[in-house]
């Protein structure tokens, strides 16, 4: 749900087939009603990992360029994967080639262990994974909204990281955040513009519990540190 209070449709079109075919989804999607497009974050398919499967970020460049209208953005951004410095930089290039069509979806990380194996990257215990987390969007938001950024934290160090130029979107682009937990609807409540949940439509009522329980806590958490609920969008 957007700030006008319309229901904004998006598609996520899973990068798993010939380049060719994805341009031509995408330029089909851009000519019709949508609002947003979206791509995956994965080493490979998590069910058929022999399956093409191109990289998010480079695939969202491409998207970028082969698309004019619809909003692109990731469903969510991986952030093990990625030094927080070098996704802002690359949400601010994806920014720019899209001419202010980026949504920036962030999430702490769920990937299956197969991937972390394939990359010979830790796969941290979920507590570690949102506390880090945390730092993380503390850089990203602050990189996206300031020339010059120094941070020390217990997971990274920043020495007058400079990013130039300024996003096309202001201050920053949205941020979209993929959380279930508490303490992630937490991190949600301070720094998105949008909070994505993911559910299992083959469970739909059980699943609609769970999105209207989420919802309340989220309320509650964006009153605590005094934002209006409705500043912060909703998505399934």
């Amino acid at each position: 749900m957007s700030k006008d209070g319309k229901l904004r449709m998006g598609v996520i079109t899973i990068q798993n087939a010939p380049w060719k075919d994805l341009v031509s989804r995408w330029k089909y999607l851009d000519n019709t009603a949508f609002d947003n497009l979206w791509v995956a974050d994965h080493f490979t398919h998590w069910n058929k990992t022999h399956m093409t499967f191109f990289e998010c970020w480079t695939t969202l460049c491409g998207m970028a360029c082969e698309t004019s209208r619809i909003r692109i953005g990731t469903a969510v951004t991986n952030t093990q994967w990625r030094h927080p410095a070098w996704l802002a930089k690359q949400a601010l290039t994806v920014d720019h080639m899209s001419n202010g069509r980026l949504d920036l979806g962030l999430g702490a990380g769920g990937s299956s262990g197969l991937e972390h194996s394939m990359t010979g990257i830790d796969r941290l215990p979920p507590a570690k994974r949102v506390e880090r987390f945390e730092e993380y969007l503390e850089i990203v938001d602050q990189l996206l909204r300031k020339p010059v950024t120094t941070y020390h934290g217990k997971y990274f160090h920043l020495d007058e990281a400079i990013v130039e130029p300024d996003p096309v979107q202001e201050p920053r682009p949205p941020i979209h955040i993929g959380a279930n937990g508490p303490r992630m609807l937490r991190i949600t409540a301070r720094f998105a513009n949008a909070w994505n949940m993911l559910g299992d439509i083959a469970v739909l009522n059980e699943t609609l519990e769970k999105l209207k329980e989420r919802n309340a806590l989220l309320d509650e958490y964006c009153i605590e540190i005094s934002r209006h609920p409705g500043e912060l969008r909703r998505t399934f």
